[in-house]
């Protein structure tokens, strides 16, 4: 019995990608339902799923995952910013904010998760909360594109032109590290921004 349960759980990474590779979400599904609840504490499994999952963009199964090993493992900051990042593809927001903040509150420093927080709270359009991170990442690394489109979004949104033109400024000077896309929309958002020539 040991060695068929070996082995079932040997196929069960390809089997559950076989199932969300045709479709058949609903089978895999039930799959990992039943292979979870054979070894609920199997944290093998678990990561299994999350990887699996996510490889298939099924983020919430994903998510419900990680929420599992978090109740094995609280202290897993990995897990918490892979739910995080999971939680911003779902436009969870909340959810995000508070695996990021649980983050910070053992890594001070994780200036990555101190970044995804900031983007959660600008989804959330919570914008003194995203302020106040870019902020704190601007002191850091005062050429990151990232941090200054931040902080000139949320300018934008408070009708603050003068800050949002120097932020979208800011991002421009450093358009190496950015997409043409991305150039063309710090163009347009500073076409928009300047006033008309008489």
């Amino acid at each position: 019995a040991e060695a068929a349960g070996v082995r079932k759980l040997d196929l069960f990474p390809a089997e559950t990608a076989a199932f969300f590779a045709a479709n058949r979400t609903a089978e895999a599904e039930q799959l990992i339902d039943e292979t979870i609840r054979s070894d609920p504490q199997n944290t093998n499994v678990l990561n299994t799923v999350i990887q699996v999952s996510a490889m298939f963009r099924h983020y919430t199964n994903a998510v419900s995952a990680i929420d599992r090993l978090l109740a094995i493992q609280p202290d897993n900051t990995a897990a918490l910013m892979t739910k995080a990042s999971f939680c911003l593809q779902l436009t969870n927001y909340t959810a995000a904010v508070d695996a990021l903040t649980r983050v910070l509150s053992r890594e001070t420093n994780n200036y990555n998760a101190q970044l995804y927080r900031a983007i959660a709270y600008l989804g959330d359009d919570q914008l003194d909360e995203a302020q106040h991170d870019y902020q704190g990442l601007l002191k850091t690394f005062p050429n990151s594109t990232e941090v200054a489109s931040g902080l000139a979004e949320i300018a934008w949104r408070r009708k603050d032109t003068n800050t949002a033109l120097h932020f979208y400024s800011l991002c421009l000077s450093n358009s190496a590290s950015i997409t043409s896309n991305q150039v063309k929309f710090l163009r347009d958002r500073l076409q928009a921004l300047k006033p008309e020539s008489p």
